[in-house]
């Protein structure tokens, strides 16, 4: 059936008499060819059809909206009944409906009308209409009316629902069987895009729900990256005016355009027309799912319920060994798809997660051969539970996809994702046992990285990294024996002790292992207490009132507590952050500039097309690039950045080795045309030109000389880094400080710093490690001022303005992606030009000032999406400036 017979058929569905308020898709298409048949290029007659079927659509929906308006008042006054209440939800879900409807119908319509008439008059053809320009205007498309309707009904019924016959609805007194209902009822008001219970729910058109956070991040990431890139100028009048001089220029490159940029929902992807840094909290819908929480917990607080990141050990389970199992590296390695290794047939595999949020191309999963067969036998005899510093979204699919028996399935008992991991100063993924709610000595971890049990070193093995070797043998031939010895012992640190000794290693590599452990187990009893006293579930973390009545003294001042506890930034006043960078880029140069143009590349994402950190990760240790997975890019990335530098050191992963990868980088993926295009600015059009990076130093070094572009920019600014020699190579054989690898090999483990031999390409070297350090505040800053933007030890506005400062330039091309490279834009003036990469960060923002009308970026921006894109519109430039 046609979508003209369907919209039809719909539109006469239910019997309300809401048919002729449709619109009218078979006039358009008549009028489609009155148009042709009339020889009429611009389609009068269609659009003339088109803005009275807009007008009637848009009118329905407001009648129709302020009755309902009217009827919901009264409802909730009366509390009519249940029944009542539904048959009015679903006249509102039949008009949500019919606005999604003709929303599709004016898409079709116009494009068929568009493709029509081009097809038939071709050239003469000049007048293509764009449906959401037309749609962003009627009140149908745009309007928030019925979404808030359909919020309040939905409220409304859930309330008289979760109120019971007999029972208060307040929370004084609950009886458990409500609390529960309320609990099952807070899993339909999930955000879709984090899937946890929504905080700060905001409410779209479509009447679908989210997180106010999730909902940023999103339209961030995936905004239209449509752009215009010069607007008229309007004067006295509505008479436009000529353009600014630069404005002028662009338009010898690219056409103006002008075309409005829509968010789409993620769920129904409808286009919506908003403003994310305006977004309105829904209070009311907010405010009832706070009351739902309060109300599931109250039952929770009559109970002892046991303290531990997972639930106590199930009564089948008494007494066994627990088993817990690191993922990446120990039981199988993972790799992009189009980086997937070549193995026999015989080596199991699988591509898991694709369409996800954080792999939206899926994961190729190799399996440690032997897996299957090795969790068999251990689900046997003991508790297994898999402890992954990776994120859920990663590494659910690939559990899955081991034990696809559920959650709590038939190999694995319990699953235990990153946020059951600790933060430290020494490591980002602690695994902390003596939070995993079991007898320490009865528990142990299987781990490629020694670090992951710091706080409990006698309760640790330490095994070889997988990489995808179809010859290991390690999880039958090694690990299962000695779980099965440990099996038969009450205390398994006494033997783990006498086998690895990792006390002793880590006392050898510089940590505080006794402090920490103490510490440790210091801390673990004091959140267990806590928890006791306030009924908290397992892995729920204590709220600042619940931190502030434990304090001596009881409340206290709750409010200043939570401003110390938090670490998170507070939503800062971007449009006076924008305006303070602006004024900050106006300070008059103190010379007479000397040359014409700057060509100033950010390197990560614009000059390549990778981020080298990561690629650096994925090349040497993919089991470790589920640490990068997922980060805020609003945190500083620097302490990581070095846990993993030095990991790689452990690992055996030596400075030749290092810089090796680097090149080799630099000799394969380095696109030829942004390289050219310093060459030429420079040769051509006698540009300085450098490079602003937020990889580091020495990665962007290498990776230039792999490219064998040395000397193709005159200056790169980065953060510092230095190879810096690790303490007591000397003596690294000694059999105190050699870590023994489960499976009778020595001194060649993921964490030892002697691994190799003279002749493998790993040991040179190998007793030095890369450090970055930041530049703002290190050795290196001429100035200790930073921003609130940027938190990596280099701030690219800062470094913008100082070029400004010395006067030099009389332009500044800038080209950019990331969302650090904002400061570096805001910090241009109006001479200056932006080159942003289509569907990035930075277009984003962009976008979102441009939308708005805000003055914070005064520089003309060019859009582009490839480097032989941004090759040519940058040379234009500076040829069409002269």
């Amino acid at each position: 059936m046609k979508f003209g017979k369907r919209l039809a058929a719909e539109a006469c569905r239910g019997g309300r008499g809401w048919s002729h308020f449709y619109f009218d898709y078979k006039a358009l298409k008549k009028a489609i060819k009155d148009d042709i048949e009339g020889r009429d290029a611009k389609g009068a007659s269609f659009q003339e059809i088109l803005v009275n079927e807009l007008r009637k659509v848009s009118q329905f929906y407001s009648d129709k909206a302020a009755q309902l308006e009217r009827a919901l008042p009264e409802g909730q006054a009366l509390w009519r009944s249940a029944e009542e209440l539904n048959m009015l939800r679903i006249e509102v879900q039949e008009l949500i409906k019919f606005v999604a409807l003709n929303y599709l119908a004016v898409v079709k319509a116009i494009k068929k009308r568009n493709r029509h008439l081009k097809e038939e008059f071709g050239d003469a053809f000049s007048t293509e209409l764009h449906a959401l320009d037309l749609l962003g205007h009627e009140v149908f498309f745009t309007s928030p009316r019925l979404a808030a309707l359909a919020t309040q009904a939905e409220i409304m019924s859930s309330k008289i629902t979760a109120a019971s016959p007999g029972t208060a609805t307040g929370t004084a007194a609950v009886s458990g069987p409500q609390a529960g209902a309320c609990k099952e009822l807070m899993e339909e008001y999930q955000c879709p895009i984090c899937l946890e219970t929504l905080h700060n729910p905001v409410v779209l058109t479509c009447a679908h729900r989210f997180c106010w956070g999730c909902l940023v991040a999103h339209c961030t990431a995936s905004k239209d990256n449509r752009l215009p890139m010069i607007k008229p100028v309007e004067g006295k009048g509505g008479r436009s005016q000529p353009a600014p001089p630069t404005y002028r220029v662009l338009e010898q490159i690219a056409s103006s355009e002008e075309i409005q940029s829509f968010y789409s929902c993620p769920v129904c992807r409808k286009p919506q027309v908003l403003d994310i840094e305006s977004l309105v909290v829904d209070s009311n819908l907010s405010s009832f799912i706070e009351g739902l929480d309060a109300i599931s917990h109250i039952s929770i607080s009559r109970e002892a319920v046991p303290w531990g990141i997972i639930p106590p050990q199930p009564k089948e389970h008494k007494g066994k060994l627990t088993v817990l199992l690191d993922l990446d590296g120990t039981l199988v390695s993972s790799f992009t798809p189009r980086r997937a290794p070549r193995l026999p047939p015989y080596v199991k595999t699988h591509v898991v997660g694709v369409g996800s949020k954080l792999n939206p191309q899926g994961v190729f999963v190799v399996e440690r051969p032997g897996l299957k067969e090795f969790l068999e036998q251990l689900s046997s005899f003991a508790e297994v539970i898999v402890f992954t510093a990776g994120l859920e979204d990663y590494a659910r699919p690939i559990v899955d996809a081991i034990d696809p028996t559920g959650e709590h399935g038939r190999l694995f008992t319990s699953r235990i994702y990153r946020e059951g991991t600790l933060k430290t100063e020494f490591y980002q993924c602690v695994k902390d046992m003596a939070r995993v709610n079991r007898s320490l000595a009865r528990t142990v971890l299987v781990d490629d990285t020694p670090l992951a049990f710091l706080h409990q070193p006698d309760n640790g093995i330490p095994v070889l990294g997988f990489r995808g070797d179809p010859d290991d043998r390690l999880l039958l031939e090694a690990v299962l024996p000695l779980l099965q010895v440990l099996d038969q012992d009450p205390d398994v640190r006494q033997v783990l002790h006498r086998r690895f000794d990792m006390s002793t290693w880590f006392k050898r590599h510089g940590f505080p292992v006794d402090t920490v452990v103490s510490t440790s187990l210091e801390t673990a009893a004091r959140e267990r207490e806590n928890a006791a006293k306030l009924g908290l579930e397992c892995g729920v973390i204590p709220t600042p009132e619940q931190l502030a009545s434990m304090a001596p003294g009881g409340g206290g001042d709750v409010k200043k507590q939570k401003q110390q506890v938090s670490t998170t930034v507070a939503p800062m006043d971007i449009a006076s952050q924008e305006t303070a960078a602006q004024a900050g880029s106006t300070v008059p140069p103190s010379a007479v500039p000397t040359v014409d143009w700057l060509l100033l590349c950010n390197f990560d994402q614009t000059l390549v097309d990778f981020d080298a950190g990561e690629r650096v990760v994925e090349q040497l240790a993919p089991e470790l690039l589920p640490m990068l997975v997922g980060l805020d890019p609003t945190t500083n990335s620097l302490p990581i950045t070095n846990t993993l530098l030095a990991e790689l050191q452990r690992r055996g992963v030596s400075r030749d080795a290092l810089i090796a990868t680097l090149q080799q980088l630099g000799s394969t993926e380095v696109p030829a045309a942004g390289l050219d295009l310093l060459r030429t600015a420079r040769q051509r059009h006698q540009a300085m030109v450098r490079i602003l990076a937020d990889a580091n130093g020495v990665f962007v070094s290498h990776i230039l000389a792999g490219a064998k572009a040395g000397g193709v920019a005159d200056e790169v600014v980065a953060n510092p880094a230095s190879f810096e020699r690790v303490g007591g190579d000397e003596s690294a054989n000694e059999s105190s400080g050699t870590l023994t690898l489960l499976g009778g090999q020595q001194g060649c483990s993921n964490m030892d710093t002697s691994a190799g031999t003279a002749s493998t390409p790993r040991s040179r070297g190998v007793g030095q490690k890369l450090v970055v350090k930041p530049l703002i505040g290190g050795p290196h800053d001429a100035s200790s001022s930073t921003c609130l933007r940027c938190h990596n030890g280099l701030c690219k506005g800062q470094e913008v303005k100082k070029i400004r400062q010395q006067g030099k330039f009389r332009s500044i091309v800038f080209c950019g992606a990331t969302g650090l490279d904002v400061c570096a834009a805001l910090a241009l003036g109006p001479g200056d030009f932006i080159m942003a990469r289509r569907g990035s960060p930075l277009a984003s923002h962009v976008e979102s000032v441009a939308s708005k009308g805000m003055t914070g970026i005064s520089a003309p921006v060019v859009l582009w999406s490839s480097y032989e894109e941004l090759h040519d519109l940058v040379l234009k430039l500076m040829g069409a400036a002269h």
